[in-house]
């Protein structure tokens, strides 16, 4: 809503800071009805002038600061969900073991699905273990 519009509604001029106060309680008060909310923050002017509205504007404006932190969360929990399903579709690791063989003929390539390790210490033992007795080096591809 504009001013314009509450004015139209209340059929009186408002100051800019007494419409800046009017205009957070309209918005963000959680007793203001999102499709009736103009006619009723009207009505309210009109039966009681601008003291309802500083009354009514600290729980519009701790609203207003809880709706902003439900919107970071949520966020932060779509962020979290992308993450756990990347885990759940499964990341491919491609490692390959150089046994330093100029021609590349000693060089082996495997594929490991890191959704299906349960145990990365056995993992990285098991890389240590072809490592040595490849006698090369391992590392990502």
């Amino acid at each position: 809503m504009i001013k314009e519009e509450f004015r139209d509604l209340v059929g009186l001029e408002v100051s800019d800071e007494d419409y800046a106060v009017i205009e957070q309680v309209y918005q963000f008060h959680p007793a203001v009805n999102e499709v009736s909310g103009k006619e009723e923050v009207a009505e309210l002017y009109k039966s009681f002038g601008m003291s309802v509205f500083y009354d009514m504007l600290p729980r519009a404006e701790k609203n207003r600061e809880l709706e902003r932190q439900l919107h970071k969360a949520q966020a932060e929990a779509d962020r979290i969900k992308q993450e756990m399903e990347k885990l759940h579709q499964g990341v491919r690791v491609e490692v390959g073991i150089d046994r330093g063989d100029p021609d590349g003929d000693r060089t082996v390539q495997f594929t490991v699905d890191l959704s299906k390790v349960k145990d990365f210490p056995t993992l990285y033992k098991l890389f240590d273990r072809l490592k040595e007795c490849l006698g090369g080096k391992v590392g990502e591809i």
